[in-house]
């Protein structure tokens, strides 16, 4: 007689299609492919693609460049120090070598509004921070002589002096995308002596941008909400105790606002947390120091440090991610403001923090590409999380919103030097009060 057989199934070979969220495409995608070199040593393909593309890039087709990414590493590392240098880190002296009478020892780390210092001096600045990101995007990346490079990065160029494209940097080079320039012939028409004009000349104040490459989110679609989204702060109390010296404060309290909260201040909580296959956070909120340590004999790694100032990097969030297996419903949007939190720099990502949030669910990460004074980190934080609790706009569209508001309004371009990895079409949608007097609320 017939018999019902018991039967189970080892593999999901279709699952992961199942599952797969396509969102929108961006308008421009920039691959850097590493590839063996003729000599032995790794090399670059370029290839782009989209709807901004034409003719034959926008099958894909890029150049070889024999540039090397050891090579493309370092002059990244490179613009990324001069921004800690010759900006942040910039004291003003008189002709007698003492610090100039009237101003701050460091006035574009410690104030804001940058209107009322010296016009020339500024300038001066500006236009070095201008020619290096020029020299990164042009010079080195795409400087060859030859027709093949020639001739993309001449249509690269005509792409990029457009404004408000959705562009995708994928590459494994995690690089300061946003803090590249455009050549002053790529736009005759701005001026070169207004810090206007200099502005417009970044890609992240023209441009959402976002960096993908080794680390790939989860293909999981958008997930729906009917309740408030639950956010987390975690951070190093011994920042700002006072709160007088930033607006950490009204952060916390903005964090706060609507939300179910949870706050963390020491490495064990966050660990504990992590190891959990229930956490469900929407948002998770870093407010910490972040430093390259030594790693045995690897190139130095981001740490970060809360409150008991216990090292925090990559491998913690990979051994207990791993460790809990990938069905949970862990799927933030993260922002680590903590300095160099994206940087890029020497032989290693070193956004793989950012990298290990992302394999292990994140649906994006946000975080300065250099050392970011904290008061304007404060700042930034304070608007970018009001703005994308409000839900009306993506983490891409809210990045572009701030680089251009704190550069037009305040002259200030360090919103220019954060940078998100993937990310940039998330968004915590809140839809009206229904007659019930219930939220409705979409994440995605």
């Amino acid at each position: 007689m017939p018999t019902e057989m018991t039967s189970w199934t080892r593999q999901t070979p279709s699952r992961d299609f199942r599952d797969l969220y396509v969102g929108p495409q961006p308008d421009l995608i920039l691959s850097l492919d590493i590839i063996p070199g003729r000599d032995g040593r790794d090399a670059l393909r370029a290839r782009m693609s989209g709807a901004a593309t034409s003719g034959l890039y926008s099958a894909g087709y890029g150049p070889r460049l024999s540039v090397k990414p050891s090579t493309v590493r370092l002059k990244a590392a490179e613009l990324c120090w001069l921004w800690d240098e010759v900006f942040v880190g910039f004291t003003p002296y008189d002709a007698n070598d003492n610090l100039a009478g009237g101003r701050l020892e460091h006035p574009y780390a410690d104030q804001i509004d940058l209107h009322g210092e010296p016009r020339e001096e500024f300038l001066r600045i500006l236009r070095e921070l201008v020619l290096m990101g020029e020299q990164l995007l042009f010079h080195t990346l795409f400087g060859e002589e030859q027709d093949e490079v020639i001739s993309f990065r001449d249509d690269l160029a005509k792409i990029l002096a457009k404004e408000g494209l959705r562009i995708r940097f994928d590459s494994e080079l995690f690089l300061p995308w946003p803090m590249m320039c455009l050549r002053p012939v790529d736009l005759p028409e701005v001026s070169q002596d207004e810090p206007e004009g200099l502005f417009e000349r970044f890609l992240g104040y023209r441009h959402r941008i976002e960096q993908t490459g080794d680390a790939h989110p989860p293909t999981a679609a958008p997930t729906a909400l009917t309740k408030p989204p639950v956010v987390s702060l975690n951070h190093d109390r011994t920042i700002d105790v006072t709160g007088q010296l930033t607006c950490k404060n009204m952060v916390a309290s903005a964090l706060k606002d609507g939300t179910v909260p949870c706050e963390r201040a020491r490495r064990h909580e966050l660990l504990e947390a992590l190891q959990d296959p229930r956490l469900d956070e929407h948002l998770m909120y870093f407010w910490c120091h972040g430093a390259f340590e030594p790693a045995g004999s690897e190139p130095p790694h981001l740490v970060i440090r809360l409150t008991d100032q216990m090292a925090i990097h990559a491998g913690n969030v990979h051994a207990w991610r791993t460790s809990i297996g990938k069905d949970t419903p862990f799927h933030p949007f993260v922002i680590l403001n903590a300095c160099h939190a994206s940087a890029s720099g020497g032989e290693a990502d070193r956004a793989h923090l950012g990298g290990e949030f992302i394999l292990s669910g994140a649906r994006g990460v946000l975080g300065p590409q250099i050392g970011m004074p904290q008061k304007f980190a404060a700042e930034y934080a304070l608007r970018f999380v009001r703005l994308y609790l409000d839900g009306d706009d993506t983490a891409g569209g809210i990045a572009l919103t701030l680089a251009r508001n704190f550069a037009d309004e305040l002259h200030n371009p360090l919103a220019i030097a954060y940078s998100l990895h993937y990310g940039m079409d998330t968004r915590l949608t809140r839809a009206p009060v229904t007659a019930t007097g219930h939220e409705q609320e979409v994440v995605a």
